[in-house]
C-alpha cells in the first residue's frame, strides 16, 4: 500500500511467500544471495538461516515439505557433467593429429 500526500510519500510493504512458493523462495535465498535486496548488505548472507530458523519454529511441517520438494527437484547431473567431474570415461586427444612445421 502506498499513500501519496503531495510531497510526502509513505509506503507500507510486507513480503509474502505462499506455501506453494516456499521451495522457490528457499532456493532463491540459497542460490542467489547476491540478488537479495531490501536488507542491509551485511544481513543478506544470514537471511536464509534466519528465515529457516523462523520457519522451523512456526511452521516445521511446511519447512519439511519445502525441503522435500527441493530435494526432489534437485538438478540432475548428466553423463557429460559426471564424466568431467569424475575425470573418467573414454578420453581422447587431438594432440599429434596435425603436424605443424
Amino acid at each position: 500500500m502506498c499513500l501519496n500526500l503531495g510531497d510526502v510519500n509513505v509506503a507500507f510493504t510486507q513480503n509474502f511467500v505462499s506455501r506453494e512458493g516456499l521451495p522457490h523462495a528457499l532456493r532463491f535465498l540459497r542460490d542467489r544471495p547476491q540478488a537479495i535486496s531490501g536488507v542491509p548488505a551485511e544481513d543478506a548472507p544470514t537471511l536464509l538461516a534466519r528465515f529457516r530458523d523462523a520457519l522451523a519454529a512456526a511452521e516445521p511441517a511446511e519447512l519439511a515439505r519445502a525441503d522435500a520438494a527441493l530435494a526432489a527437484d534437485a538438478p540432475k547431473v548428466g553423463k557429460w557433467a559426471r564424466a568431467v567431474a569424475e575425470g573418467g570415461g573414454d578420453a581422447f586427444s587431438l594432440a599429434g593429429m596435425w603436424k605443424v612445421e
